[in-house]
């Protein structure tokens, strides 16, 4: 039983003596004394959970964490917060995510998802591995992640593994094959290169409903890091120009998210 409709039980009983006078601060008392202060521990230990199992803090191995805008002091999802809230308030039938390293944001939009008890994601990963002399020329840090794990079993971490589909394949024959499917919400972290965003772009925004969202991950980067060219910030700027709807997020020096809306 929720605080609320306890309150409002209390409110419908005629009660003497002061018991409802007597009850109410008690209950607040409780509230703030006992119950949040356990659910910011329950929720500083998810929070860090889900930050490792899922790879959010993958600037951890450079000693930041810019890429998703976390705060692990303050148990700041970053990012992940502008996804969910989008989700949670847009209600979509199916979204899209392109490209993540270990599941991050993947695992953000299904939770958002299995919140709303409604809606699914379709996860696509070409799965190039950096460490792969054969992906050199086309990987874009990826670690090979989702070839070497069974995708359900990972994202059951948190029980989501219901709502998200994972696809290991390139975006073109993703789209090739699943031309029909129709999405309200496009996560795009995949090939960072100038053309390869671009093409994804093309790809899928026909496939994006109207009134929907496409979101790109790392607008505020652009040139060479260790030999991949990130041209993510020269494509935003360019498509952003001529689109009245659209939102950047830039702020504390991380990657950057860019939002437009069809």
């Amino acid at each position: 039983m929720t605080y609320t409709k306890l309150i409002k039980i209390l409110d419908k009983i005629k009660l003497n003596l002061g018991i409802k006078t007597f009850l109410k601060p008690l209950l607040r008392s409780i509230d703030n004394r006992v119950i949040y202060p356990v659910f910011k521990f329950i929720y500083s230990y998810i929070y860090n959970r889900i930050v490792f199992h899922y790879g959010a803090n993958y600037d951890y191995l450079k000693g930041n964490n810019v890429s998703q805008n976390l705060n692990l002091d303050t148990s700041n999802l970053g990012y992940g917060l502008i996804h969910s809230a989008l989700i949670r308030n847009k209600l979509p039938k199916r979204i899209l995510c392109i490209g993540s390293m270990y599941g991050y944001i993947p695992f953000i939009c299904t939770m958002a998802c299995e919140n709303n008890q409604y809606g699914q994601v379709d996860f696509v990963d070409a799965g190039y591995d950096t460490n792969n002399p054969d992906d050199k020329e086309r990987h874009s840090f990826g670690q090979g992640h989702w070839r070497k794990v069974n995708p359900k079993k990972h994202f059951s971490y948190l029980k989501v593994e219901n709502r998200i589909n994972t696809y290991i394949m390139t975006t073109k024959e993703f789209a090739s094959k699943y031309s029909k499917r129709k999405y309200d919400y496009i996560y795009i972290d995949g090939d960072h290169r100038y053309k390869g965003v671009k093409l994804d772009f093309r790809l899928f925004w026909k496939q994006l409903n109207k009134g929907g969202f496409m979101v790109f991950h790392d607008t505020e980067k652009n040139g060479l890091f260790d030999d991949v060219d990130f041209q993510v910030g020269k494509f935003w700027q360019e498509i952003k120009k001529n689109r009245k709807s659209w939102i950047e997020f830039t702020e504390n020096g991380a990657d950057g998210l860019g939002i437009l809306q069809k």
